[in-house]
């Protein structure tokens, strides 16, 4: 198989990370989606990604645009620190998730989960990386100056290292890539 000339990783949540990985190429363009709160949020998500998968379609054409995102279990969200509403949270995640689904299926591209664990032993080389080593791996392969105390960086980076393990799985060559970040 090919390696798709669109990879898309999304972190998904509130801020959520988003990452294009142009594997014929080796052009990445990264950032964050702050996707606000109530209804406008859902609105806000489609158009932020309907628009990045429609853009990725025009240029390189459906067969060749691949959506992943991180993928988590509600079992995940039980232990989940400095939550107060962590059936709330859960919501939003699976909320996104759907309408993930949705845009790839209204575009005809494919879309694969990436655990957590999974994407973080491809894209840092241990499997519980934490926040710091994931934004530090983003930052050395990516050439990026993304710094934890700033929101939305952690969802970006942790983005970028979805769509790498995606990349890597699907046969790409381990090497680094140059970086443009925006952020939305």
């Amino acid at each position: 198989m090919a390696i798709p000339s669109a990879i898309l990783g999304l972190d998904l949540g509130s801020f959520c990370g988003w990452a294009e990985i142009d594997a014929k190429g080796g052009r990445v363009q990264s950032g964050h989606w702050r996707l606000g709160t109530g209804r406008a949020r859902w609105g806000n998500f489609r158009g932020f990604l309907g628009d990045r998968v429609a853009a990725a379609v025009f240029e390189a054409g459906a067969e060749n645009v691949v959506v992943c995102h991180e993928s988590v279990d509600f079992q995940m969200f039980k232990g989940r620190k400095g939550q107060s509403d962590k059936g709330s949270w859960a919501a939003v995640y699976y909320g996104l998730r759907a309408h993930v689904g949705a845009i790839t299926l209204q575009h005809s591209v494919a879309c694969y989960g990436a655990r957590p664990n999974t994407w973080k032993k491809i894209a840092v080389g241990k499997g519980n990386a934490s926040k710091p080593l994931y934004i530090a791996a983003a930052n050395e392969r990516y050439g990026l100056d993304l710094d934890m105390k700033v929101k939305g960086n952690e969802d970006e980076a942790a983005a970028l290292g979805v769509a790498y393990a995606c990349y890597i799985e699907l046969g790409g060559e381990q090497r680094p890539i140059t970086g443009e970040q925006v952020t939305l």
